[in-house]
C-alpha cells in the first residue's frame, strides 16, 4: 500500500510580486526548513522564481512560458510536456 500525504494549500508569495495569486503546500521539510516535498500553485500572470536543479515542474492546465536566465533560452510548457534541465 502506498502511503498518502495530505498537503494543505496556503497563500504564499514566491517571487516578490503579489500577482498572480500564489499558494504553497508543504508535505515535508528538512531540519533547516528546506522543502523536500511541496506543491506550488499560481494563477495567470508572470511569476519570477528561481528554481533548483532538483525540482520537478508539472503544468496541470493552461501553459507556462519559461526563460532560463543562465542561457536566455525560452520555451513553453503545457500539460503532458516534460523538460529536463542539466547543470554542466
Amino acid at each position: 500500500m502506498i502511503p498518502s500525504l495530505e498537503i494543505k494549500m496556503k497563500p504564499f508569495n514566491f517571487g516578490g510580486r503579489n500577482e498572480p495569486p500564489q499558494q504553497l503546500g508543504i508535505g515535508a521539510q528538512t531540519t533547516n526548513s528546506d522543502i523536500q516535498i511541496g506543491l506550488w500553485e499560481c494563477g495567470p500572470g508572470v511569476l519570477d522564481l528561481e528554481f533548483q536543479w532538483s525540482e520537478t515542474v508539472y503544468v496541470l492546465e493552461g501553459r507556462a512560458e519559461v526563460q532560463n536566465l543562465d542561457t536566455s533560452e525560452c520555451f513553453e510548457m503545457t500539460p503532458g510536456k516534460m523538460h529536463l534541465y542539466a547543470s554542466i
